[in-house]
């Protein structure tokens, strides 16, 4: 028996990521760095303040939701200086 494994488009992933951070006149991303392997998502550097922190995050997820992209996890490694 085959099992299919679930394909995530992590090129397209990290590239909708960077443009919603892009887009976002409130988030400096300057120091964000986003990765994707199979689905986990990964964004990584630093931020200024906890707000930031977590807007990046919610844009993030939101941006994925109305684009329809599927992803396994969003990993944050993003540390506030």
């Amino acid at each position: 028996m085959k099992v299919l494994s679930k394909k995530y488009d992590d090129k397209l992933l990290v590239r909708q990521a960077q443009r919603i951070l892009t887009n976002d006149p409130s988030i400096d991303h300057s120091d964000i760095s986003v990765n994707s392997h199979k689905g986990v998502v990964t964004f990584s550097g630093s931020v200024k303040n906890e707000f930031e922190h977590h807007h990046i995050l919610e844009a993030i997820r939101r941006g994925y939701e109305k684009f329809g992209l599927q992803y396994t996890q969003i990993v944050d490694a993003i540390v506030v200086r």
